[in-house]
């Protein structure tokens, strides 16, 4: 493809850009990303035109020596897996690489990677399944100022090859390093991820102590343990001291949400009490007034009439009534009487004189009086209907004891 105006032209309109290229701020006509893996390539060649590229993609081919890139200044991404390549070279003038992948080569001794040193950008380091022995490996590994991720073991769980120990594909420097995690976690300080799974802050607090203690006790592995285990604790009662304070926090933030729920609340009751104390018509404030003493106690004798509650009978009530007096003028139906006692004896074929009837009456009707008396005395009802009943039977006993005492008197004036 020759590029001329109406190539240009061209890729501005796929690129969704200004047809006048002029226009345009940017115009990106170079290759960011380029796949080449599987292509059976032992060159690195014809790459010197591509300077904006910031992936490249080589893995599965048959490369054995890195070469070719020197004009990928901006490359960030570096996949060289699966090759034959025997050691890391010509890439320091990629000052913006984070990330280079050399799993599956031939690396062996510490000096096939020590050249890593120059790149100081890179972050993510892949040269596991390779022939790595020496241990002096995790020297130059430690020296790497910005490594947040490496990848040195095979993880059992994705390479069937991790627990044969006839697989060539492994590093076995993890076989010469003493507590292999522990001491690559401590020897490199900014380590994020290893091998298969992320460092957390409280492992890396408790492989610190760990590796403190065993420097300072040379080499003293029960030392070591106990410094670990020490720290352990210190981290767990950390824990234990946060989430308290986060639950005493919690507690004061739902007591602080009460107060002042409380505090709206007495607000619009105060604002509702305002209203209330003010006239609907006038809107002038209600000034309170005491009710005179019978007001009150009218009002309290009706309610009390309401609640139906008992109250105790007054004691001029439970009194019996006083014996009548025969000098009392009481006004008596002479006549009624006799039409009563005509009434009474008529048809029945028996006589009986007039004191006896008024005699027996008054004795029946005196005994139903004092049995009503008896039994409004062992009844509780609605307060005042007690007394009320009482006060009842008894003017039936008077009433009937003046008529007693009138029909004597008339007897003695005939």
């Amino acid at each position: 493809m020759e590029m001329n105006k109406a190539t240009l032209r061209k890729i501005c309109k796929d690129l969704d850009l200004y047809s006048t290229p002029s226009i345009n701020d940017r115009l990106y006509l170079h290759y960011k990303v380029i796949w080449l893996e599987g292509n059976g390539f032992n060159k690195i060649e014809g790459l010197t035109a591509l300077r904006e590229l910031r992936s490249l993609f080589l893995h599965e081919n048959l490369l054995e020596t890195i070469e070719g890139l020197e004009s990928q200044i901006h490359l960030d991404t570096l996949n060289l897996t699966q090759n034959h390549i025997a050691k890391i070279e010509n890439l320091s003038h990629m000052t913006a690489l984070t990330n280079l992948s050399l799993k599956g080569n031939y690396l062996r001794t510490a000096q096939d990677i020590e050249h890593v040193l120059q790149i100081p950008s890179l972050s993510v380091l892949d040269i596991q399944s390779n022939r790595i022995a020496d241990p002096a490996v995790l020297d130059i590994l430690a020296q790497m100022p910005n490594l947040r991720v490496l990848y040195l073991q095979v993880h059992a769980a994705i390479h069937k090859c991790a627990q044969d120990s006839s697989c060539v594909q492994g590093n076995d420097v993890v076989k010469h390093i003493k507590q292999y995690r522990k001491t690559v976690v401590a020897r490199c300080k900014n380590l994020r991820y290893l091998d298969d799974r992320p460092v957390f802050d409280d492992e890396r607090r408790r492989v610190n102590a760990w590796y403190k203690a065993l420097e300072e006790t040379n080499g003293d592995m029960e030392a070591a343990l106990q410094a670990e285990r020490d720290e352990l604790a210190v981290i767990r009662q950390e824990k234990k001291d946060k989430d308290e304070a986060n639950f005493r926090y919690f507690e004061e933030i739902m007591r602080q949400g009460k107060a002042e729920r409380d505090r709206r609340e007495k607000e619009q009751n105060n604002q509702l009490d305002e209203v209330l104390q003010r006239s609907p018509y006038s809107g002038e404030k209600i000034l309170p007034a005491e009710d005179c003493k019978l007001v009150r106690e009218a009002r309290e004798r009706r309610w009390a009439d309401v609640v139906n509650d008992t109250v105790p009978v007054p004691h001029e009530l439970a009194m019996p009534p006083p014996p009548p007096s025969k000098l009392e003028p009481v006004e008596v139906d002479a006549e009624r009487l006799k039409l009563l006692h005509n009434c009474a004896v008529v048809g029945t074929g028996a006589t009986a004189a007039m004191d006896a009837f008024v005699s027996e009456n008054f004795t029946l009707a005196k005994e139903k009086a004092s049995t009503k008396i008896e039994e409004f005395k062992n009844m509780d009802g609605p307060r005042g209907g007690f007394a009320a009943r009482l006060a009842a039977a008894q003017d039936d006993v008077a009433t009937t004891t003046k008529a007693v005492v009138a029909h004597t008197n008339m007897t003695e004036l005939d």
